[in-house]
């Protein structure tokens, strides 16, 4: 059932991804785009390391202040977020 119109509910939808993290709007897309056909250990698995990525950066620092009132600005967005760099080095993305 659609209660509004399309244009209507698409402009809050936008609205609340631009109020996310940047590194955590990439890291989505990441690991939609990494998994959609993927077996379902690899999709944990990578799911695994973007969180750790993401808990590790000072995006997720600000996004928890926000939750509590406290406006601390966003970073820039980290490029290994979305371009599938792994601690250490790596970018393996698809082992199967």
């Amino acid at each position: 059932v659609i209660v509004r119109p399309v244009m209507e509910e698409s402009i809050k939808v936008a609205k609340e991804i631009v109020a996310r993290s940047p590194d955590s709007v990439a890291a989505t897309k990441r690991l939609y785009q990494e998994t959609w056909v993927a077996p379902e250990e690899h999709c944990l698995k990578e799911e695994t390391i973007i969180q750790r990525q993401l808990l590790a950066s000072y995006n997720q620092l600000a996004a928890s202040g926000r939750n509590f009132g406290v406006k601390i600005p966003y970073a820039d967005r980290k490029d290994d977020i979305m371009d599938g760099k792994r601690p250490g080095g790596s970018s393996e993305t698809h082992p199967f």
